[in-house]
């Protein structure tokens, strides 16, 4: 994902390094040259690799997170199950564990509907307003992001990772660039399970 902040910077720098080295003689003897401009930008893009790394990382650590809350829960359930059947003629006990006894809840649906992501540029014209439908069956929202090596090219789909679970069906990005083309797409999701991912939309700020 390329950081707007880092992305402007690399620009004002590429812009500065291209007149420097057109204007080489004016520059002469001056601690600033093209070398040490093309370092700076090299700074940023060292800086953006490893932004991008360690996104990666926290995006699998996320899913790992999510797998490991499904196995705990399992384990847990198992505990509390036992523990209900130690003490089927003293349900009091059960209050040592937290335990409150109640009706099983019905198993919810998993959510099966796709849903359609819709992208518009903000009101103020920068970032973009995300909106997608209410899935009745939904807890919350899983949504992916990537940005597209070519912004004329609508079809092909970049490399997406975990963007953001939300509750909310329309919310705001504001960490795009200009001429950059960004692919979202979304699922639902509940404690059954996970809903089928959207196809991938797009749009350009």
């Amino acid at each position: 994902m390329v950081l707007v902040y880092l992305q402007k910077l690399k620009n004002r720098f590429t812009a500065l390094l291209n007149g420097v080295t057109i204007h080489a003689a004016d520059w002469a003897g001056q601690a600033e040259t093209p070398l040490t401009i093309q370092a700076n930008i090299d700074q940023i893009d060292t800086m953006q690799s490893e932004i991008n790394a360690l996104d990666d990382q926290l995006s699998q650590k996320r899913k790992d997170g999510r797998t490991l809350e499904t196995e705990l829960n399992l384990i847990a359930e198992t505990i509390e199950n036992k523990a209900i059947g130690f003490h089927t003629a003293n349900p009091e006990v059960l209050n040592d564990y937290d335990i409150k006894l109640r009706k099983p809840p019905e198993k919810r649906p998993v959510p099966t509907a796709v849903l359609v992501p819709v992208i518009e540029d903000d009101v103020d014209g920068e970032g973009f307003i995300i909106e997608t439908e209410v899935d009745p069956d939904a807890d919350k929202y899983e949504w992916e992001k990537g940005t597209a090596s070519d912004p004329t090219d609508l079809n092909t789909v970049p490399p997406l990772q975990h963007y953001k679970i939300t509750s909310k069906t329309k919310f705001v990005d504001d960490n795009v660039m200009p001429g950059f083309r960004y692919f979202y797409r979304v699922r639902a999701f509940n404690t059954s399970g996970n809903g089928p991912w959207s196809t991938a939309v797009s749009r350009v700020q």
